[in-house]
């Protein structure tokens, strides 16, 4: 009884013979019948999933809904939380994750029943790869010796290394050693590759120096000038005589 009334069918049937009946004060009745059907939905089915599968920060990840399917009708809404900022709707939606860590993210869908179901998941979301070169010695006469280093973190191990020095020659070492021979500024360049193809470079500049000349005194010496047919000693102009000495460590 009521206006309205609320009644929940327990099953569903394609014709409930609905009987309305409306009575005034002096017991006076009308009725009416309405036929109702009540359809037995089936709600729908969230699945999602998201590219690369591997997540890493400053990556931009899609998340596919397009897996997710309704029995009996379609889907007319995708509703998305992925664990930080404003909720994102349609049925795939990029983004980027800036901090690592857990998130708890979501895919709620609606079919065209208003019915409303929801897939949970978590996503982890790993450091980016970083890389960090040193160098014992920046700048130095030649010959020089230089001990490189990398400092390696995020990505995915195990990493493959390839440094560049400049001068036509590479090596394959995480910490090598290098000599250079010729004066002049080179551009060494490492590169580090984890087990999923991501790369890290950076590039060091080394200066050569040149060893300076250094002049020794060996003594003085007569100047001999010919003046009309005669060789005449002027021992009043010396000559001093210097080596070119070349030091080496």
């Amino acid at each position: 009884t009521g206006n309205p009334a609320i009644h929940t069918f327990a099953s569903w049937s394609l014709g409930y013979n609905v009987t309305v009946t409306i009575k005034d004060g002096t017991g006076a009745a009308i009725r009416t019948y309405i036929i109702l059907s009540v359809k037995n939905d089936v709600p729908p089915v969230p699945k999602f999933t998201w590219t690369p599968t591997i997540v890493f920060t400053g990556e931009t990840i899609f998340f596919d809904g397009s897996t997710s399917s309704d029995p009996d009708g379609v889907i007319v809404d995708y509703l998305w939380d992925l664990g930080e900022g404003a909720p994102q709707t349609g049925i795939g939606v990029l983004h980027t994750y800036s901090s690592p860590g857990v998130y708890e993210i979501s895919l709620s869908v609606t079919d065209d029943s208003g019915v409303t179901m929801i897939m949970p998941m978590a996503v982890w979301v790993h450091p980016a790869l970083a890389l960090t070169a040193s160098s014992n010695a920046t700048q130095g006469l030649a010959p020089m010796g230089i001990s490189v280093n990398t400092q390696v973190s995020g990505g995915q191990s195990p990493y493959t290394y390839s440094w560049d020095f400049g001068d036509g020659l590479t090596s394959a070492r995480p910490n090598p050693i290098h000599n250079y021979t010729i004066p002049r500024v080179y551009r060494v360049e490492v590169t580090v590759t984890d087990s999923l193809g991501r790369t890290a470079s950076q590039v060091l500049n080394i200066t050569v120096i040149a060893r300076p000349v250094e002049l020794t005194f060996l003594g003085f010496s007569e100047i001999t000038l010919k003046v009309g047919g005669f060789l005449t000693a002027m021992s009043a102009f010396p000559l001093m005589i210097f080596m070119i000495v070349r030091r080496r460590k």
